[in-house]
């Protein structure tokens, strides 16, 4: 067992105390509440029981982004709790989870259609369906599906796109005064 020189829950509520001071967010600190509070009911902060807590989590179906999640928040309280030589080593060292790599989705073509045609004859439309095309083109397909909060549908999500913020001005010599 690893020597410590506190006990979990006093360790736990300094930790909270610390993080609530440095101006963490209280949905931060219920997270941290939370996921420390449920792995101290499971387990001791020891290497093999902390494997045995993930691989629980992951047997309970957890997605891998909030095992993930956990794992982030126990190095946070490991490392700030080996850094004051409360816990004498960490006992998530040698253990690494890694998040799987997902692709964006990839808007269907009457998606697309339906875009392009929300963009109106207006100087902000064409360069908005400019802007879809290029960004469809060239695969960037995770920007193309972001519709703006209030188009609630491609359809509409041209008209929702603010206006533009500067304005271009072409200065040709043969335009009359």
């Amino acid at each position: 067992m690893l020597q410590t020189r506190q006990s979990i829950p006093e360790a736990i509520q300094d930790f909270l105390t610390v993080k609530r001071i440095s101006g963490c967010t209280t949905a931060t600190l219920e997270g941290y509440q939370h996921w420390l509070s449920r792995f101290h009911e499971i387990a001791e902060p020891e290497p093999l029981a902390v494997r045995r807590f993930f691989a629980g989590l992951q047997e309970q179906g957890l997605q891998p982004s909030t095992v993930h999640k956990v794992y982030r928040i126990l190095q946070t309280f490991f490392c700030w709790w080996v850094a004051l030589r409360i816990l004498s080593s960490d006992p998530l060292d040698g253990l690494k989870l890694r998040l799987p790599k997902t692709l964006p989705r990839v808007p269907s073509e009457e998606e697309l259609r339906a875009l392009v045609s929300s963009c109106s004859r207006m100087p902000t439309g064409a360069r908005n369906r400019a802007l879809i095309l290029v960004l469809a083109d060239a695969g960037t397909s995770a920007i193309v599906t972001s519709w703006p909060a209030k188009a609630r549908s491609p359809a509409n999500a041209c008209a929702a796109l603010p206006p533009p913020r500067t304005a271009i001005f072409i200065f040709d010599s043969n335009f009359p005064d």
